[in-house]
This record gives structure tokens, C-alpha cells and sequence, in this order.
């Protein structure tokens, strides 16, 4: 009875709630059940690459990703949150394990940064991913559709992934290579169409200007996208 007790208590009245992050104790906490030091460390992105979006440091106006690029088909990417550890660890979250306030608050957050864009879109559309059981949400998926049903703009599923190659831990080049052919157009209406593609991480911008290229070989006007973090380059 004493240890129902307990268990009844502890559920009601957690004593000892850990930051999800560093696992720390938390005093005082948040709508990210984060401690202080961790929630100190969600960056966001004030000052972004006009093309890519990656947090411009120092001064500079461009960075060397977009300058090495042959062709970019995307007209620019914006960011929510520089890519960190704590970054990572919301986002993966809510991708494998499905946790309903995180999902809630990365999708406020895009959307967020989606208002102050002031965009002129007519599709909202995301980059597939491969099939992963032990993934909980598509997470560009399930950001795509919140979008969808928060503006009424139609969202379209305008791609198919078919090379299931992992881009991590490859350099900017091999990326480059890597995701050549590694996406399908379904057939569908998108010319002349202004689009918004929603992935979650921005490291290279391989797999965007990948899917962009796509639709606009099939006839899509603009391409925008919106991702939730950007590996921030050294």
C-alpha cells in the first residue's frame, strides 16, 4: 500500500522532474522541462545567410556553403535554431519517441518564423524520408501538415525518397554526390506554383537543393523552405 502511495504521490507530485537534456535536476521548469544552463543554449538564428540561412558570425554577408554551391534551385532556407546538442535533443525527441509538447513547441516556433517571413505561397509540400520504424513522427511531415491546417494553404506530397543512403557524417562534397537521384516527383500539379518545402535539419543544403531541383524541372516557380534547426558551419 505504502509503495502505491508513493507511486500515486511521485505522479501527482514530482519531487525530482531532470532536465531532458543534461538529465540534471531542475528547480524551476519550463515548457521544455529544461534546466536553466540547457535552456540558455537554444540559439536562435538573428542574423541568417540571405541564402542558406546559417547564422552569419563576425560580420560576414555570405557563407562558403552557398559560395561553393554550382546551382542553388531553392530561392532561400530560414532556420528556426542554430543545430546544438540541445537542438538535437528536442528534435530527436519528438521524432523517436513522439513527445506531444515538443512537437508543439518546434511547430510554434516554425511557425513563428514562418508569419514574420511574410511569404506568398500556394503549396506547402516536405522532404520524405526513408521508412524507419523506430521513428515516432516524420517529423518535416507532421510540421508540414500543422502548417497546412494552421493557414489552409493545400499541402501536397510532391516527392518519394528512393535511395535510402545516410547523408550523416559526410563532408559538404560527398552530400552533394550522395543525394544525386536520391528522390522521385509524384506526378502532381506544381508548375507555376510558389512552394514551401518543411525539413527539420539544414546541414549542407544537399538534400534541399536536391528537392528543389526536382520541382522546378517539373515547373514550380519559387522554392522556400523552413527547417527547424542549421548546423552552424566553423
Amino acid at each position: 500500500m505504502k509503495n502505491i502511495f508513493n507511486y500515486i504521490s511521485n505522479l501527482l507530485f514530482p519531487q525530482k522532474l531532470k532536465c531532458i537534456v543534461c538529465k540534471n535536476e531542475l528547480c524551476n521548469s519550463n515548457n521544455m522541462y529544461l534546466c536553466k544552463n540547457c535552456f540558455n543554449n537554444v540559439f536562435y538564428i538573428k542574423n541568417p545567410c540571405p541564402t542558406c540561412g546559417d547564422e552569419m558570425l563576425n560580420g560576414n554577408t555570405y557563407c562558403l556553403n552557398c559560395k561553393n554551391r554550382a546551382v542553388t534551385y531553392f530561392k532561400f532556407n530560414r532556420s528556426v535554431f542554430v543545430y546544438n546538442n540541445v537542438a538535437k535533443n528536442l528534435i530527436t525527441r519528438a521524432k523517436f519517441r513522439g513527445e506531444k509538447y515538443l512537437v508543439a513547441f518546434l511547430f510554434d516556433e516554425l511557425y513563428k518564423l514562418y508569419i514574420n517571413l511574410n511569404l506568398s505561397i500556394d503549396l506547402i509540400t516536405y522532404v520524405p524520408s526513408k521508412t524507419n520504424k523506430d521513428r515516432f513522427y516524420n517529423i518535416p511531415e507532421l510540421l508540414a501538415k500543422k502548417l497546412s491546417d494552421k493557414t489552409a494553404i493545400p499541402l501536397i506530397k510532391t516527392l518519394e525518397c528512393i535511395k535510402t543512403d545516410e547523408q550523416k557524417n559526410k563532408d559538404f562534397t560527398s552530400r552533394q554526390i550522395n543525394v544525386k537521384n536520391a528522390f522521385k516527383f509524384i506526378n502532381c500539379d506544381v508548375k507555376y506554383k510558389n512552394i514551401l518545402l518543411i525539413d527539420d535539419i539544414y546541414t549542407t543544403g544537399a538534400t534541399i537543393n536536391e528537392c528543389s531541383k526536382l520541382l522546378k524541372t517539373h515547373g514550380a516557380q519559387t522554392i522556400y523552405a523552413l527547417t527547424l534547426a542549421h548546423t552552424l558551419k566553423k
